[in-house]
């Protein structure tokens, strides 16, 4: 996983680099819809909005616009319980307890097909659904935000590894306060961005399988009633950051370079194709009047 690229407004380095997968001690997702196992079953747009309390908490209003044509009956939306991956980047992780998660269309209650601390599946096993259908699913996470002596962060995995292809990723947090830093981290089209007391993370054309996780640093004091543990973070997750920025600033080097050669490849293929049209141009002029005498002998012998 690679952090995501600064947008314009950033106050943090915005990333894009080989990064492990999410720590679930962030709350990680690993949110797979029951329509994508199918095709007419599209999920077309997440948008999260999370916003974070003063007590380390976050509220999340996740909002999923799926496009239907008649052969699906809801989805699935599952939360990943702390520990869940061998993650070795935990750095700004919390854990966490797994909460009940409510689903709404348009304000009212979906049916309840199945539900869990962490798990819902919604819709009926007797209704097919088709058109476009926004969903929209609420929980809140205890203890998301880490509190350290020189640092709060909270580490989160919006989008997990097992959805399939998303055209449209939009991810906004909401902070007690300014002086943030965001670090997304996903493909490198991403793009990350803060103003004042949000942070932006957004993704177009997400691949299946690709997550998309922020780690967001906020000035301590906002968590002023979370007492803090642990040695101070904010250097180190700098550092690892900044380490991750190198190798994805490696990469896209090395795509543009190969994004160039093969422009170069597909240059010299036309220009190859149009030299060799112009020489079949002055074959058939050169040969015409060849071609011209032999029909008259042909035509005088008959």
């Amino acid at each position: 996983m690679r952090p995501l690229a600064a947008g314009r407004g950033a106050a943090a380095v915005g990333l894009c680099a080989v990064l492990v997968l999410a720590p679930r001690s962030a709350a990680a997702f690993e949110g797979r819809t029951a329509q994508q196992a199918s095709s007419g079953c599209d999920l077309v747009d997440l948008t999260s909005n999370a916003a974070l309390r003063s007590d380390g908490s976050m509220d999340v209003v996740e909002v999923q616009t799926f496009e239907f044509t008649g052969t699906c009956h809801g989805g699935i939306r599952q939360l990943s319980p702390p520990g869940a991956t061998d993650a070795t980047d935990t750095l700004g992780a919390t854990r966490y307890t797994l909460p009940y998660l409510t689903v709404t269309e348009n304000g009212a209650p979906v049916p309840i097909a199945a539900q869990r601390p962490g798990y819902v599946k919604w819709g009926s096993a007797s209704v097919l659904v088709s058109g476009r259908h926004v969903y929209e699913l609420r929980y809140r996470i205890d203890r998301a935000v880490f509190v350290a002596p020189d640092t709060a962060v909270l580490y989160w995995q919006f989008v997990g590894d097992q959805f399939g292809d998303l055209p449209h990723v939009l991810i906004r947090i909401i902070a007690p306060g300014p002086g943030l830093r965001i670090f997304g981290h996903g493909i490198l089209e991403g793009v990350s961005s803060v103003r004042g007391n949000q942070a932006t993370l957004e993704v177009n054309g997400n691949p299946a399988g690709s997550p998309v996780e922020a780690r967001l640093l906020m000035p301590r004091t906002q968590f002023a009633n979370v007492p803090a543990a642990g040695p101070p973070l904010a250097a180190e997750i700098l550092a690892a950051e900044a380490t991750l920025a190198n190798t994805a600033n490696e990469e896209r080097v090395a795509l543009r370079e190969q994004l160039a050669r093969e422009e170069e490849a597909e240059r010299q293929r036309l220009a190859d194709r149009e030299r060799l049209a112009r020489i079949g141009n002055w074959f058939s002029v050169l040969m015409a009047p060849a071609v011209l005498a032999g029909w008259v002998l042909v035509w005088r012998r008959w």
